[in-house]
This record gives C-alpha cells, sequence and structure tokens, in this order.
C-alpha cells in the first residue's frame, strides 16, 4: 500500500498476550517475506535503530499512558541491513474497567523514499544557489575590479567588509553592484566609502596610459604583489 511515496504498514498489538499482527506490507517494510517470520516485541526491538530504542519506546509509552494518539517518528534496520525512516501513528485500545490500554492498532509509515527525494531535490536547490550566488559575485568582482582598479582579491575584501558593516549579504550586494554596473547608477555608499579608504599600496592598479604604461611608472616596489 502506498501513497506519494510513503509506504503504509499497518499492525496490531495484544498487550495481554504479547502477541503481534502484520499485514504482508509491513513483514516487507522490515525486510522479510510474508510469514516468513513470527513478529514479537524482542524481533521488532532488535530492528530497531541502536540510538531510537529507548526514546522510541518511552515516548510510545507516555503516549498511551495518557491515552493521546500514538505518533512516534523513529528509524529501524531492516533483515538486509537498510536503515528506514518510520513515522509510526497509531491508538490504544482501553478497558473499560481499568482504563488501561489492551491494545494498539496502527500504521507504520515508511517515509524512506519521500526524504530522500526531497534531500535530493534540496540538494539540487543549493547547488544551484551556490553556483548562481558564485556567478554574480564573480561579476560584481570584475566590475569592482574596472571601477576602483584593484586586484581581484582585494575586490573580494571590500564586498566582504561592506556585507559586514551592512548586514547584507555578499551575493545580495554583489547583486547591488551588478544593478549598478549595467543601468549606470551609483554604487552602494558603504561600499564607496570603504573604496575610498582603501590603502593605495594594497591592492590598487595603476592607472593604464594610452602607450601601454601607467600614471606612475609601474607598481610601487615596496607594494603588495597583486593577484
Amino acid at each position: 500500500m502506498t501513497t506519494a511515496n510513503i509506504e503504509l504498514a499497518p499492525f496490531r498489538y495484544s498487550r495481554a498476550s504479547d502477541t503481534w499482527w502484520w499485514a504482508d506490507e509491513t513483514y516487507r517494510l522490515f525486510g522479510f517475506a510474508p510469514a516468513e517470520v513470527v513478529p514479537t516485541t524482542d524481533l521488532i526491538l532488535r530492528h530497531q535503530h541502536p540510538e531510537d530504542v529507548d526514546p522510541a519506546w518511552r515516548l510510545a509509552r507516555v503516549q498511551l499512558a495518557e491515552r493521546r494518539p500514538l505518533c512516534v517518528w523513529h528509524r529501524i534496520v531492516d533483515a538486509r541491513r537498510r536503515v528506514r525512516q518510520l513515522l509510526t501513528h497509531g491508538e490504544g485500545v482501553f478497558d473499560d474497567l481499568t482504563g488501561e490500554w489492551s491494545e494498539v492498532r496502527g500504521v507504520y509509515f515508511d517515509v524512506t523514499h519521500a526524504l530522500r527525494t526531497t534531500y535530493s531535490r534540496d540538494v539540487d536547490e543549493a547547488v544551484r544557489a551556490a553556483a548562481g550566488t558564485r556567478a554574480v559575485i564573480e561579476q560584481a568582482k570584475g566590475a569592482l575590479m574596472l571601477s576602483q582598479r584593484i586586484s581581484a582579491e582585494h575586490a573580494f575584501q571590500l564586498l566582504r567588509r561592506c556585507s559586514q558593516a551592512t548586514n547584507v549579504k555578499v551575493r545580495d550586494l554583489a547583486g547591488s553592484v551588478m544593478s549598478a554596473a549595467v543601468t549606470g547608477g551609483e554604487l552602494p555608499a558603504t561600499l564607496t566609502h570603504l573604496a575610498d579608504g582603501l590603502d593605495p599600496g594594497q591592492g590598487y592598479l595603476p592607472a593604464p596610459l594610452a602607450d601601454g604604461g601607467s600614471a606612475d611608472g609601474g607598481l610601487d616596489q615596496d607594494a603588495d604583489p597583486v593577484h
């Protein structure tokens, strides 16, 4: 039984006899063929992920004691050693005389595939966003190198300093730089201020002349090399 990449595996548990009933889907969820094994509490505990045994069962006991619907997120390791992400939902059947629960009827929702698909999509989107971010930053660096006559390293440092001073992400700041470059507008005021305060000996490039020389006859020998 499936819905939107989520496997549904029904079960029932009798407290008095400590016995379980599994649907065929539940056997397959745990990595067995239908009726291949006898489902027991010990078997289920052995297949719980070691990190989830105590918290999952503790939460289940609390929910049943408080007569709340059973809702537990946990992992199992099936018979083929595959880790599965489960959301277990169920309800207790309560004795009218004692008020204690005598049975649990529920469903395991295997959300492993759905989560994997979601994670994959999120990773793909993050990669695309990162690629777009790198592209606009590189473009902004080029615009700053031309307009401010500074090296690529110092152009990026300028963006970072302005980002820290204004609490604006480097990516968004780079977008503003490119918008100004395309429209002929002004650079962000803080960026201009920081550029004006840049030490000429720490990253400025000499202005080119028509004959290919430079305004100061070349770089200062004491200045840091331009990368």
